[in-house]
């Protein structure tokens, strides 16, 4: 910012000379309040009553200093006169003395062109250097003379787009309230735009951020790999999957690959389930030939779900898989009144009028008289005999 030779200041209204801030009552930097009437020094909010600084509107227009401006209307009028001189031997002096004075009526009446008061902007800052990076945007800007009243940030991609960013004070400059995410490889173009409380506005010039794919794996995809500061695609095999950038075995594609007892399920060998009496084999579930001992033949005994033979001596008999000695195998090992069931002796149980011999139960040939033919009777041992005389 250009400052004037001269201005008054508009604290407390004292003429100062080539420079910033008035050396009577320090403004900018010092202030009095409208409020309550103290001074407040590098502050934008009084320290007694926290009334707000409120800055006047700047005019816009270019202080230059009286010597200055003396000179400058001697060179012009200099010029004139030379001019006047020179048309006095030429006809049509008047028109020429009529259009010089009309370029300086001119020249006079517009008003100095505007200067730019606005506030001055420091850095631009960008915490980001890879695709994917995410980072806010830090602007530096500071008021010599003018309040800062907004800073707009526009970002171009490199495909064109346009981001907006809003922008919030804080007390070491401007950052974005949102975080740029750096998705795209190659030039971002950052512009800024701050404006004070005149509503005199600057436009930074325009910010280059250059962004690398990466550095590393971590700024690729899963199925790149970072190569020379660029992510390259790769490709992986049958059955295999693209882990931390690089191609790992899956455990089975197909049943085949798993044991005989397992089956492929989502690229995991897991254990077959068979039902009772089922095993696994060939990565399916097959039946048992037995599933109990009842299953299999007398001299078979179920083992492990097959029905294994079991040689036992002639007079030996299979009881729970083993050869064992029974207390008979057919009734002539046992007692007369008794008969051989399921390898044992067992006592014959005989009716009224029966009899045990040989194994079985024999009829009498009477229990009663009426049981007797003709007339005979029936007697001792039940006999039918002659009755006594």
């Amino acid at each position: 910012m250009r400052y004037p030779h001269d201005w008054t200041c508009r604290n407390c209204r004292s003429l100062v000379r080539d420079n910033h801030n008035c050396p009577t009552c320090g403004y900018p930097r010092s202030w009095k309040c409208t409020q309550c009437g103290d001074v407040t020094i590098n502050s934008k909010v009084c320290e007694t009553c926290h009334y707000p600084f409120k800055q006047e509107r700047k005019e816009k227009h270019v202080y230059e200093s009286a010597s200055k401006r003396n000179n400058a209307l001697n060179f012009l009028f200099n010029v004139k006169d030379r001019v006047t001189s020179y048309t006095d031997r030429i006809p049509g002096k008047y028109v020429i003395i009529v259009v010089l004075t009309l370029i300086l009526i001119i020249i006079f009446s517009l008003r100095a062109p505007y200067t730019n008061l606005a506030p001055s902007i420091d850095n631009i800052t960008l915490d980001a250097r890879l695709r994917g990076d995410a980072s806010t945007l830090f602007v530096g800007a500071h008021d010599d003379e003018t309040r800062i009243s907004n800073v707009s940030a526009r970002i171009q991609t490199p495909l064109g787009e346009s981001i907006t960013l809003t922008m919030a004070e804080t007390p070491l400059g401007w950052v974005s309230q949102e975080n740029i995410i750096f998705n795209q490889t190659g030039e971002w173009l950052v512009r800024v735009v701050v404006t004070d409380s005149a509503g005199v506005s600057r436009t930074s010039r325009m910010n280059q951020v250059i962004l690398t794919p990466c550095e590393n794996n971590d700024a690729c995809a899963q199925s790149e790999q970072c190569v020379d500061n660029g992510c390259e695609a790769f490709s992986c095999q049958y059955c295999e999957e693209t882990t931390d950038h690089a191609c790992v075995a899956l455990e089975c594609c197909k049943t085949s690959q798993c044991a005989d007892d397992e089956v492929c399920s989502n690229n995991t060998c897991e254990e077959v389930v068979c039902k009772a009496c089922e095993f696994p084999e060939a990565h399916t579930c097959f039946t048992y030939a037995c599933c109990s001992h009842e299953d299999c033949a007398s001299n078979t005994w179920c083992i492990e779900g097959v029905c294994e033979f079991i040689s036992c001596e002639s007079n030996q008999i299979v009881v729970n898989g083993s050869c064992i000695t029974p207390e008979c195998v057919s009734n002539s090992d046992c007692k007369l009144f008794e008969s051989c069931e399921q390898n044992e002796c067992v006592r014959l149980n005989c009716d009224l009028c029966e009899y045990a011999a040989n194994h079985a139960c024999l009829s009498y040939e009477c229990c009663t008289d009426t049981m007797c033919e003709d007339d005979l009777v029936c007697g001792e041992f039940h006999r039918c005999v002659e009755p006594a005389s």
